[in-house]
């Protein structure tokens, strides 16, 4: 369900990407479940789209957004697209892959904009990374920046980012 903190993390990364200040500006969530924060950035004042590979979860969306705002789709198969997106936001969808799986979607997340975030529960440092049984991969820190780093310049994590600790920033090559 929509919560408090998904309305900080936008608002942290609408000030740390200046989103307000750049000219059309949009942000595209892959994976966003219900949309909690797609819909909490369009909220804010930014375009905003997202999706998530559950039908159930695109119908049943938290902004009751169509189509164009919120759709199906799968992150490992590619979409031609003719939006390039200022920001792609990946939260807590990775480790839900195989790794076979996780190289087709980099290289899609890649194709879909100019800057990233991803939010990675990471081995050894979070817990609850072993709490879900959809969960396919168990990698350090060490080894998702190792992995992110072929298709992306990696960039430090604020501290005062909501979770920081488990966000990575990227941007184009």
């Amino acid at each position: 369900s929509l919560e408090l903190k998904h309305f900080l993390d936008v608002y942290q990364w609408i000030e740390y990407f200046n989103l307000r200040k750049i000219q059309n500006a949009g942000v595209l969530f892959c994976g966003d479940g219900l949309g909690v924060r797609t819909f909490a950035m369009r909220a804010m004042g930014i375009h905003a789209c997202g999706f998530d590979i559950s039908e159930w979860a695109v119908k049943n969306n938290i902004g009751q957004f169509n189509l164009t705002y919120y759709w199906k789709e799968d992150i490992t198969q590619y979409i031609p697209r003719n939006e390039l997106w200022t920001l792609v936001v990946c939260y807590d969808i990775l480790e839900h892959l195989t790794k076979e799986e996780l190289d087709k979607a980099l290289l899609n997340i890649y194709r879909y904009g100019e800057k990233f975030i991803f939010s990675i529960p990471f081995k050894d440092e979070n817990p609850d990374l072993y709490k879900d049984n959809t969960h396919k991969i168990f990698e350090s820190r060490e080894w998702w920046l190792k992995k992110l780093g072929e298709y992306f310049d990696i960039e430090s994590t604020p501290e005062w980012f909501n979770f920081h600790q488990q966000i990575i920033i990227g941007k184009k090559k």
